[in-house]
Formats: C-alpha cells, sequence, structure tokens
C-alpha cells in the first residue's frame, strides 16, 4: 500500500496508481475502499481499462452483479479480451455458468499468452479446479509475464478468487517455483 500510495503522489493524474491501489483492497477484501479507488481512477480517464476491471471485480465480490455485468460490458467495448476475463469470472460467480462457459469457448479459440492465466481464473470462478491449475501450468510453462500474481497475497488473503485453490497440492507447487518473498 506504502508504495502504491507514495505513487500516486508523485503522479497523482495518473490512473494506473489509482487502480492498482483499488486492486489491493481488494486482495485484502476491504471492498469499500477499493471500490472508491477504482472509481478515482475513472475520474482520471472514464474509459480506464484497468480502473473498470478492478471496479468490476469489487462489485462481483460484493455480491453487485448487474453493476460488475454493466461495468465489465463497459470495459468490453474499450478492451474486449479484459472485458471477457471481467465478466467470465463475474458470470461465474453470480451462477451464470453457461455464460461463463460461453466466455471460456471464446476465449479457447485463439487464446493469447494472457488469456492462459485467465482461463484458469475463470475455471476456479466456476469451481473447476482442475482445470484451472492446468491452465494455470499452461500460463507457468508460457512464462506469462502475470503469473507471478497467482502467488500474491497479503496477510492471509490469496488473491481475488483463488482462496478456494490455496489447500490444493499442485497449486501450492506452482507458488512455490515462484519462489516469491
Amino acid at each position: 500500500f506504502e508504495h502504491m500510495r507514495r505513487a500516486q503522489q508523485i503522479a497523482p493524474v495518473t490512473p494506473i496508481f489509482t487502480a492498482w491501489l483499488g486492486w489491493l483492497h481488494w486482495s485484502e477484501n476491504q471492498l469499500d475502499e477499493a471500490i472508491a479507488e477504482a472509481q478515482k481512477s475513472l475520474e482520471l480517464n472514464p474509459s480506464f481499462p484497468w480502473g473498470l476491471y478492478v471496479l468490476g471485480g469489487v462489485y462481483a465480490s460484493k455480491g453487485m452483479f448487474e453493476e460488475a455485468i454493466i461495468t465489465h460490458q463497459r470495459l468490453f467495448e474499450i478492451m474486449p479480451n479484459l472485458g471477457r476475463w471481467g465478466l467470465g469470472s463475474t458470470y461465474a460467480w453470480m451462477g451464470r455458468d453457461e455464460d461463463a462457459r460461453g466466455v471460456l469457448a471464446e476465449l479457447k479459440e485463439n487464446p493469447g499468452q494472457k488469456d492462459l492465466l485467465m482461463l484458469g481464473f475463470i475455471h476456479a470462478a466456476l469451481g473447476d479446479a482442475e482445470e484451472a491449475l492446468r491452465w494455470f501450468e499452461d500460463a507457468f510453462q508460457a512464462h506469462v509475464d502475470w503469473f507471478p500474481w497467482i502467488g500474491a497475497r497479503t496477510g492471509t488473503e490469496w488473491m481475488p478468487g483463488l482462496a478456494s485453490l490455496q489447500d490444493r497440492p499442485r497449486f501450492r507447487n506452482l507458488v512455490a517455483e515462484l519462489a516469491l518473498p
């Protein structure tokens, strides 16, 4: 938190620092603070993709699914794959498994490198732990630059959506391979 707040002080009109501060609050389950920070990033740039992604994800975590869907649909118009990632997880969290699997099918048609990771997140949200772990292993093998985030945790909280995997040996092995402090 301290580093991100310092970045905000240095570059107060740069929305990425505020969006990521929102993500940090999200990872700590400080959902109201996360919403406030994501909204600040969108005040700086109403079309900022990461602000929309975080805001939609936090809305979904709070069970505010209508708001989450609207936010992720707006994101889809700006950045389709990032919008798909948000929509896929949100649909899964709200029990719209068929819609989530439709997003998975779209992503699987021609997955980019980062899609490998997001396929894992959506499968995790659906409760398909084995399939999620398979995609995470593929992302690890492909050296997806965002992959280390699966091991990110603050205190006892895992990255949003991954707590259900934390006790699985395959997940623990992947996190151990990262050798993060």
